[in-house]
């Protein structure tokens, strides 16, 4: 899969991007599975993880069966409404919007929707 190349990529927040900083976060990330960049701003990192991992369970073996859940395609359609709420949490946390703003109140319906679904869906999150 390819990486989501934005401005939320960790890969673009590794300090001035010289060759010791990149040396330096990854013997980080190798030992503790993070860096100190990824832990600076953690929720953008673990969003940005968490979109791209969903990604990958879209094109899986299987899906959790439930009464909500009958199908390939419906789990595909709650693995979206997920990275949804990922998505909308970073824009909102950049400050694109004001908080009174239509926009963000938008956002904030589809960050709470997808937290929502990624906490009663969390324990299926395997392939």
């Amino acid at each position: 899969m390819e990486p989501i190349n934005d401005i939320n990529d960790p890969t673009l927040w590794v300090g001035d991007r010289s060759k010791k900083d990149r040396k330096r976060h990854k013997r980080e990330r190798k030992a503790k599975g993070y860096s100190v960049f990824d832990f600076w701003n953690f929720f953008e990192y673990h969003s940005w993880v968490m979109i791209q991992v969903l990604e990958d369970f879209k094109t899986g073996m299987g899906h959790p069966v439930t009464d909500e859940i009958g199908s390939m395609k419906d789990w595909i359609k709650i693995l979206i409404e997920m990275q949804d709420g990922f998505k909308a949490h970073t824009e909102m946390a950049n400050f694109l919007y004001p908080p009174s703003s239509p926009e963000y109140v938008e956002l904030d319906k589809k960050f709470r929707r997808g937290m929502e679904l990624f906490t009663e869906h969390y324990g299926t999150l395997w392939d």
